[in-house]
């Protein structure tokens, strides 16, 4: 009877104190957003640090084990490279693409009012010829529809831009937290394998034994699915990148290191991310030149076949195994909910779901 009381007592403590936390948490939330923005500010760099050591981590993995390189080498190769691209890219790069968004948000209007000059001039000349109906209802279609449309992609593509242009300014200010991320990085990737050592040590102390060996197999499949789909995503969005800007280079079209800078950035997203980097490219040169606008979509589509059929199976291989339609759909949601960020990771965390959905069906069998 003192038994049952006891864990009577004991349970109902519990959920007290889970309710005094919960009301804590409640009354004090600025406060503790405020704690956890400012841990989060402290502790930003090795975040990122982090985050480059994983990304790089593959790499340097491949050159040891494909060119027998030692540790300390192929951190240096691949440093070396990483940081020759980034001067590359704020010494040229971003004063081209600074200075090719600044001129489309000022000639976009003229574009714009081209445009509807040329349909206006050629489209109802060549209705005149029709039947007086239709040439009414064409005239009635262009005023009302098309040219109110063409105005609000114009302003679509300098909103776009300005948020663009934001975004690169705001990378050129981040230059201090990055390279400072790139030391810890560094030392993250040296110290590794001692790392790793204590991670196993602490996890076999928090959990039994089995448990712990049955999570460090997990974590290594779940880290297969992200570095390769992480390290993947990069290669094809840098590979497509360069393939765009020659082919711009080739058809003279304008601002092609900008157009490409953007299909590269929108590619790491699965199956969307063509679409929403297609977009900008085709409607600006349409502005410009609308039959070069036909071939800038011949170009990408061609491009996006390449990268689709055999630039991303002979990099990334099929380590997601998720359908199509399982990948529109987690991206849909990933998207919903967390934005930009939730599209990219959507499709990783997916697959790691389905692998701990399938390990717990064949536990139950």
């Amino acid at each position: 009877m003192i038994k049952d009381n006891k864990k009577f007592i004991e349970k109902y403590a519990i959920v007290l104190i889970g309710l005094l936390i919960l009301g804590f948490v409640y009354i004090n939330t600025a406060s503790i957003s405020n704690g956890f923005s400012k841990i989060f500010g402290i502790l930003k760099p090795f975040f990122i640090a982090f985050f480059i050591a994983y990304i790089f981590n593959s790499i340097i993995v491949f050159l040891k084990e494909r060119f027998k390189l030692k540790n300390g080498m192929a951190i240096l190769i691949v440093y070396s490279v990483f940081i020759l691209i980034m001067v590359i890219m704020i010494v040229i790069g971003i004063p081209i693409v600074v200075k090719s968004i600044v001129q489309i948000i000022n000639e976009t209007p003229n574009h714009a009012d081209d445009m509807i000059e040329f349909v206006q001039n050629n489209v109802l000349n060549f209705a005149k010829n029709i039947d007086i109906n239709i040439l009414n209802e064409i005239e009635k279609y262009v005023d009302n529809n098309f040219i109110g449309n063409l105005q609000k992609i114009s302003k679509g593509i300098n909103y776009f831009l300005n948020s663009f242009l934001v975004f690169i300014t705001n990378i050129g200010s981040a230059v201090v937290t990055i390279s400072f991320s790139l030391i810890i990085s560094i030392y993250m990737l040296i110290e590794k394998k001692s790392l790793k050592s204590l991670g196993c040590r602490i996890l076999k102390k928090i959990l039994k034994e089995d448990k712990s060996i049955k999570f460090i197999e997990f974590s290594k499949k779940a880290n297969v699915i992200f570095s390769k789909f992480l390290t993947g995503l990069i290669v094809q969005a840098s590979i497509l990148g360069t393939l765009c800007f020659i082919g711009f280079l080739i058809l003279k079209v304008k601002y092609a290191l900008l157009l490409s800078v953007i299909i590269a950035c929108t590619n790491v997203i699965p199956y969307i991310g063509p679409f929403i980097g297609a977009t900008p490219a085709v409607l600006v040169t349409l502005f410009y030149a609308p039959m070069k606008a036909l071939w800038v979509c011949v170009l990408i589509l061609i491009l996006q076949q390449v990268d689709a059929n055999i630039v991303g199976p002979k990099i990334m291989g099929n380590y997601i195994g998720l359908s199509p339609f399982w990948i529109i759909f987690t991206i849909s949601i990933g998207g919903g909910f967390f934005g930009i960020m939730g599209m990219i990771f959507s499709v990783p965390i997916a697959a790691i779901i389905k692998i701990i959905f399938s390990e717990i069906v064949e536990l139950d069998k």
